[in-house]
Protein backbone atom coordinates (compact mmCIF):
# COMPACT_ATOMS: atom_id res chain seq x y z
CA UNK A 1 0.00 0.00 0.00
CA UNK A 2 3.10 2.29 0.65
CA UNK A 3 4.40 1.90 -1.95
CA UNK A 4 1.47 2.14 -4.64
CA UNK A 5 0.68 5.73 -2.40
CA UNK A 6 4.06 6.72 -3.30
CA UNK A 7 3.56 5.65 -6.81
CA UNK A 8 0.79 7.18 -7.69
CA UNK A 9 1.47 10.61 -5.77
CA UNK A 10 5.10 11.87 -6.11
CA UNK A 11 6.12 14.22 -8.73
CA UNK A 12 9.96 15.36 -8.01
CA UNK A 13 9.95 18.94 -7.82
CA UNK A 14 5.82 19.28 -7.15
CA UNK A 15 4.73 16.68 -4.29
CA UNK A 16 6.75 14.76 -1.71
CA UNK A 17 5.02 11.64 0.06
CA UNK A 18 4.81 10.77 3.97
CA UNK A 19 3.54 8.08 5.20
CA UNK A 20 1.42 8.27 8.62
CA UNK A 21 0.89 4.73 10.60
CA UNK A 22 -0.21 5.89 13.63
CA UNK A 23 -3.06 4.15 13.82
CA UNK A 24 -2.94 0.62 12.33
CA UNK A 25 -5.54 -1.46 13.83
CA UNK A 26 -3.26 -4.52 13.26
CA UNK A 27 -0.17 -3.10 14.28
CA UNK A 28 -0.85 -0.83 17.48
CA UNK A 29 1.65 0.88 18.77
CA UNK A 30 2.10 4.59 20.53
CA UNK A 31 2.93 6.86 17.58
CA UNK A 32 3.90 6.77 13.88
CA UNK A 33 4.73 3.10 12.94
CA UNK A 34 6.59 3.74 9.76
CA UNK A 35 8.85 6.22 11.57
CA UNK A 36 9.97 3.48 13.75
CA UNK A 37 11.02 1.16 11.10
CA UNK A 38 11.19 3.40 7.95
CA UNK A 39 12.89 6.84 6.65
CA UNK A 40 9.81 9.38 5.53
CA UNK A 41 9.62 8.75 1.84
CA UNK A 42 10.34 12.51 0.83
CA UNK A 43 13.73 12.50 3.09
CA UNK A 44 14.65 9.53 0.64
CA UNK A 45 13.55 10.96 -2.45
CA UNK A 46 16.31 14.17 -1.72
CA UNK A 47 13.97 16.70 -1.27
CA UNK A 48 13.54 17.08 2.30
CA UNK A 49 9.71 17.95 2.18
CA UNK A 50 10.86 21.88 1.28
CA UNK A 51 7.69 23.63 0.26
CA UNK A 52 6.43 21.18 -1.75
CA UNK A 53 2.84 19.90 -1.65
CA UNK A 54 2.97 16.91 1.06
CA UNK A 55 0.45 14.19 0.15
CA UNK A 56 -0.06 11.86 3.62
CA UNK A 57 -0.88 8.31 3.31
CA UNK A 58 -3.02 7.03 6.41
CA UNK A 59 -4.58 4.13 7.47
CA UNK A 60 -7.71 5.47 7.02
CA UNK A 61 -7.16 5.25 3.23
CA UNK A 62 -6.20 2.45 1.62
CA UNK A 63 -4.37 3.26 -2.05
CA UNK A 64 -4.99 -0.01 -3.78
CA UNK A 65 -2.00 -2.18 -4.61
CA UNK A 66 -0.05 -1.32 -7.87
CA UNK A 67 0.78 -5.20 -8.45
CA UNK A 68 -3.43 -6.22 -9.15
CA UNK A 69 -2.60 -9.05 -6.38
CA UNK A 70 0.05 -10.26 -8.74
CA UNK A 71 1.71 -12.93 -6.34
CA UNK A 72 -0.63 -12.02 -3.87
CA UNK A 73 -3.68 -14.45 -4.18
CA UNK A 74 -5.05 -17.14 -6.39
CA UNK A 75 -7.09 -14.32 -8.86
CA UNK A 76 -3.54 -12.26 -9.01
CA UNK A 77 -1.50 -15.68 -10.00
CA UNK A 78 2.60 -16.10 -9.61
CA UNK A 79 3.81 -12.47 -9.43
CA UNK A 80 4.74 -11.47 -12.85
CA UNK A 81 8.41 -10.01 -13.97
CA UNK A 82 6.75 -6.49 -14.21
CA UNK A 83 5.35 -6.05 -11.18
CA UNK A 84 8.80 -7.01 -9.17
CA UNK A 85 10.51 -4.43 -11.46
CA UNK A 86 8.44 -1.73 -10.68
CA UNK A 87 8.16 -3.25 -6.82
CA UNK A 88 12.56 -2.95 -7.43
CA UNK A 89 12.32 0.69 -8.64
CA UNK A 90 9.50 1.65 -5.93
CA UNK A 91 11.96 0.67 -3.00
CA UNK A 92 14.95 2.13 -4.31
CA UNK A 93 13.81 5.36 -4.48
CA UNK A 94 11.34 5.52 -1.49
CA UNK A 95 12.33 2.87 1.07
CA UNK A 96 15.02 3.05 3.69
CA UNK A 97 14.56 0.91 6.79
CA UNK A 98 16.25 2.38 9.96
CA UNK A 99 20.05 1.50 10.90
CA UNK A 100 18.46 -0.22 14.22
CA UNK A 101 16.15 -2.46 12.04
CA UNK A 102 19.28 -3.17 10.03
CA UNK A 103 21.82 -3.86 12.69
CA UNK A 104 19.30 -6.37 14.34
CA UNK A 105 18.77 -8.07 10.99
CA UNK A 106 22.66 -7.86 9.66
CA UNK A 107 23.56 -9.60 13.68
CA UNK A 108 21.57 -12.31 13.25
CA UNK A 109 22.45 -13.22 9.48
CA UNK A 110 25.93 -13.52 11.11
CA UNK A 111 25.25 -15.65 14.31
CA UNK A 112 22.89 -17.87 12.17
CA UNK A 113 23.09 -18.05 8.77
CA UNK A 114 26.83 -16.82 8.07
CA UNK A 115 27.41 -20.36 8.46
CA UNK A 116 26.06 -21.90 5.33
CA UNK A 117 27.75 -21.34 1.82
CA UNK A 118 24.81 -21.09 0.21
CA UNK A 119 21.47 -20.40 2.49
CA UNK A 120 17.96 -20.40 0.57
CA UNK A 121 14.79 -18.30 2.34
CA UNK A 122 11.78 -20.07 2.21
CA UNK A 123 8.17 -18.51 3.17
CA UNK A 124 4.81 -20.27 3.80
CA UNK A 125 1.99 -17.91 4.65
CA UNK A 126 -0.69 -20.08 6.13
CA UNK A 127 -3.81 -19.29 9.11
CA UNK A 128 -5.73 -16.86 7.56
CA UNK A 129 -4.38 -16.66 3.69
CA UNK A 130 -6.80 -19.81 2.85
CA UNK A 131 -9.61 -17.14 1.93
CA UNK A 132 -7.55 -15.64 -0.34
CA UNK A 133 -4.98 -18.54 -1.98
CA UNK A 134 -5.98 -22.22 -2.35
CA UNK A 135 -3.08 -23.04 -3.58
CA UNK A 136 -1.02 -22.19 -0.08
CA UNK A 137 -2.76 -25.06 1.29
CA UNK A 138 -2.84 -27.89 -0.93
CA UNK A 139 0.39 -29.32 0.69
CA UNK A 140 0.93 -30.85 4.53
CA UNK A 141 3.68 -30.51 6.39
CA UNK A 142 6.05 -33.04 4.86
CA UNK A 143 5.45 -31.55 1.31
CA UNK A 144 6.81 -28.64 2.16
CA UNK A 145 10.04 -30.40 3.89
CA UNK A 146 10.53 -32.80 0.84
CA UNK A 147 9.97 -30.46 -1.83
CA UNK A 148 12.38 -27.61 0.51
CA UNK A 149 14.94 -30.70 0.70
CA UNK A 150 14.64 -31.63 -2.98
CA UNK A 151 14.97 -28.01 -3.99
CA UNK A 152 18.11 -27.50 -2.02
CA UNK A 153 19.70 -30.96 -3.31
CA UNK A 154 19.07 -29.79 -6.90
CA UNK A 155 20.42 -26.03 -6.95
CA UNK A 156 23.35 -26.85 -4.25
CA UNK A 157 21.76 -24.87 -0.99
CA UNK A 158 23.35 -26.27 2.69
CA UNK A 159 20.83 -24.99 4.22
CA UNK A 160 17.42 -22.62 4.25
CA UNK A 161 15.88 -19.75 6.29
CA UNK A 162 12.34 -21.00 7.11
CA UNK A 163 9.51 -17.95 7.77
CA UNK A 164 5.83 -18.54 8.41
CA UNK A 165 2.98 -17.64 10.09
CA UNK A 166 2.23 -20.99 10.94
CA UNK A 167 3.77 -21.64 14.38
CA UNK A 168 3.04 -25.60 14.02
CA UNK A 169 4.85 -25.62 10.71
CA UNK A 170 7.45 -23.65 12.08
CA UNK A 171 8.28 -25.88 15.02
CA UNK A 172 7.73 -29.07 12.54
CA UNK A 173 10.54 -27.42 9.50
CA UNK A 174 12.96 -26.96 12.56
CA UNK A 175 12.35 -30.27 14.22
CA UNK A 176 12.34 -32.18 10.77
CA UNK A 177 15.05 -30.72 8.78
CA UNK A 178 17.32 -30.25 11.89
CA UNK A 179 20.75 -28.11 11.60
CA UNK A 180 20.09 -27.56 8.01
CA UNK A 181 17.25 -25.09 8.97
CA UNK A 182 17.37 -21.56 10.96
CA UNK A 183 14.63 -19.54 12.47
CA UNK A 184 14.22 -16.34 13.58
CA UNK A 185 11.96 -16.09 17.19
CA UNK A 186 9.43 -13.90 15.58
CA UNK A 187 6.34 -13.76 18.17
CA UNK A 188 3.16 -15.71 16.83
CA UNK A 189 -0.07 -16.16 18.22
CA UNK A 190 -0.97 -18.65 20.80
CA UNK A 191 -3.82 -19.89 19.65
CA UNK A 192 -2.85 -22.26 16.42
CA UNK A 193 -4.72 -21.06 13.04
CA UNK A 194 -5.03 -17.41 14.18
CA UNK A 195 -2.97 -14.20 12.20
CA UNK A 196 -0.54 -12.96 14.58
CA UNK A 197 -0.99 -9.95 12.82
CA UNK A 198 -4.45 -10.06 14.32
CA UNK A 199 -3.96 -10.98 17.60
CA UNK A 200 -3.96 -7.96 19.41
CA UNK A 201 -2.96 -9.45 22.87
CA UNK A 202 0.29 -9.11 20.94
CA UNK A 203 2.78 -6.10 21.32
CA UNK A 204 2.15 -4.35 17.86
CA UNK A 205 5.29 -2.90 17.43
CA UNK A 206 7.13 -6.34 17.99
CA UNK A 207 5.04 -7.80 15.66
CA UNK A 208 5.97 -5.07 12.73
CA UNK A 209 9.70 -5.22 13.67
CA UNK A 210 10.01 -9.10 13.59
CA UNK A 211 8.38 -9.41 10.44
CA UNK A 212 10.60 -6.78 8.67
CA UNK A 213 13.58 -8.27 10.05
CA UNK A 214 12.40 -11.78 8.41
CA UNK A 215 12.24 -9.87 5.52
CA UNK A 216 15.35 -8.44 5.46
CA UNK A 217 17.32 -11.38 6.48
CA UNK A 218 15.04 -13.89 3.23
CA UNK A 219 16.12 -10.64 0.87
CA UNK A 220 19.45 -11.56 1.84
CA UNK A 221 19.94 -15.14 0.64
CA UNK A 222 20.32 -16.95 -2.13
CA UNK A 223 17.06 -17.77 -3.47
CA UNK A 224 13.61 -17.93 -2.41
CA UNK A 225 10.93 -20.65 -2.42
CA UNK A 226 7.28 -19.26 -0.88
CA UNK A 227 3.66 -19.59 -0.78
CA UNK A 228 1.97 -16.37 -2.65
CA UNK A 229 1.64 -13.59 -0.26
CA UNK A 230 2.68 -9.90 0.17
CA UNK A 231 5.63 -10.91 2.26
CA UNK A 232 7.21 -12.80 -0.20
CA UNK A 233 6.41 -10.13 -2.80
CA UNK A 234 8.35 -7.98 -0.36
CA UNK A 235 11.05 -10.24 -0.66
CA UNK A 236 11.54 -10.12 -4.16
CA UNK A 237 11.04 -5.87 -4.07
CA UNK A 238 13.68 -5.77 -1.14
CA UNK A 239 16.01 -8.85 -2.14
CA UNK A 240 19.56 -8.83 -3.98
CA UNK A 241 19.46 -8.89 -7.38
CA UNK A 242 19.60 -13.23 -7.50
CA UNK A 243 16.80 -13.08 -5.25
CA UNK A 244 14.00 -12.92 -8.28
CA UNK A 245 16.25 -15.15 -10.89
CA UNK A 246 16.35 -17.22 -7.76
CA UNK A 247 12.72 -17.59 -6.82
CA UNK A 248 10.32 -20.64 -7.37
CA UNK A 249 6.68 -21.19 -5.81
CA UNK A 250 5.33 -24.21 -4.40
CA UNK A 251 2.90 -25.36 -6.02
CA UNK A 252 4.52 -24.65 -9.23
CA UNK A 253 7.85 -27.00 -7.69
CA UNK A 254 4.97 -29.77 -6.60
CA UNK A 255 3.75 -29.80 -10.31
CA UNK A 256 6.83 -29.79 -12.01
CA UNK A 257 8.42 -32.62 -9.85
CA UNK A 258 7.89 -36.35 -10.66
CA UNK A 259 9.91 -37.84 -7.82
CA UNK A 260 7.86 -36.05 -5.17
CA UNK A 261 4.24 -37.15 -6.16
CA UNK A 262 6.02 -40.78 -6.62
CA UNK A 263 7.10 -40.17 -2.66
CA UNK A 264 4.25 -38.99 -1.60
CA UNK A 265 1.81 -41.21 -2.94
CA UNK A 266 4.14 -44.19 -1.29
CA UNK A 267 3.95 -41.67 2.11
CA UNK A 268 0.20 -41.54 2.28
CA UNK A 269 -0.47 -44.78 1.14
CA UNK A 270 2.00 -46.23 4.16
CA UNK A 271 -0.56 -44.03 6.11
CA UNK A 272 -3.32 -45.19 5.07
Amino acid sequence: AGTTFMRNHYKMGIVDVAIDWSNLRTYATDGNLWDMLFHQPYAIAGSGGGNQNVQVETTSCFPGDFTNLSGVTDYGGDVRPEIIAEGRRLVKKFIRVKNTILEKAIAFVKAKMSRFRKILAVHIRRTDKVSESHLNFMLDYEDFRVLTEEHMRLFGYDGYFFCSDDQNLKAYMAKASGSICVTYDSVLSSRQGFPVHFDTQLDGYRKAEDVLIEVLCMASCAGLVSTISNVANSVLFLGNDGIPRNHFYFHNLARMSPSFHRSRKKRRAGLS
